[in-house]
């Protein structure tokens, strides 16, 4: 079977017990482990202890500082991402918040979904291990999400992030169907047109790089093909 488990972890410190508590529902609907505390005392241990991946931080913590956590982490070689989040939005404010290590400023209130966007941007730092390019696509094995020339497509449910993983990494070969069910669904009864479905969507998603196509052999299976493109001078 394809290991996709490993999920994004958010640590979220806020005064605000109930928009903390709101934070921390909405990020584990979206598959994410996360945890919140309404006060930065202790705050450093809890980082080390539960090692996330992105840090989300009020600014103004009654008589905590968020900034100055911030700068302590950091001067600790702490090089987790940070994400502020404050109703103080001057220009020297963000700076500073800028200045002690935040990848972004967000203002109160915010939208949970620009929160989300934001957090799946600056929790994982691509790299080789992260990013499967082909094509001009890329897929983030952290996250599933697809990307062309590093902007978001989609981010693909967990079977069409396993199928189009299974394509890329056979690429050029026929993936049988036998091979899809016993990968993703474990030999588990299924119908025909379920794979089918799953393999039209994939083929929409992968519209925008015209290299690109998943090619279907008649009752044998599916391959991802990747033209070569031409050079001109």
């Amino acid at each position: 079977m394809l290991n996709t488990d490993k999920k994004i972890k958010v640590i979220v410190f806020d005064d605000d017990i109930l928009l903390g508590n709101m934070i921390v529902s909405f990020l584990k609907e979206e598959e994410m482990k996360a945890i919140f505390q309404s006060s930065l005392y202790g705050a450093v241990n809890a980082v080390l202890s539960f090692e996330p991946d992105i840090i989300v931080l009020d600014v103004e913590m009654g008589e905590d500082n968020g900034i100055e956590f911030a700068s302590e982490i950091q001067s600790r070689g702490i090089t987790i991402p940070i994400l502020f989040v404050s109703s103080h939005v001057r220009g020297y404010e963000i700076a500073q918040g800028i200045e002690a290590g935040g990848k972004v400023y967000i203002k109160k209130p915010f939208d949970m979904e620009e929160l989300i966007v934001y957090i799946r941007q600056y929790a994982c730092f691509p790299g080789p291990s992260c990013l499967v390019p082909f094509g001009r696509l890329q897929l983030n094995k952290e996250t599933r999400d697809l990307l062309v020339d590093n902007r978001l497509i989609k981010k693909l449910s967990k079977t069409e992030y396993q199928i189009l993983l299974l394509l890329i990494e056979k690429q050029g070969e026929v993936v049988s169907r036998n091979c899809f069910y016993k990968e993703i669904w474990n030999d588990c009864d299924l119908y025909e047109a379920s794979l089918n479905n799953f393999i039209s969507k994939l083929r929409t998603l992968l519209l925008v790089d015209d290299s690109l196509a998943i090619k279907t052999l008649p009752d044998i299976g599916y391959m991802l093909s990747i033209a070569k493109r031409e050079i001109v001078e």
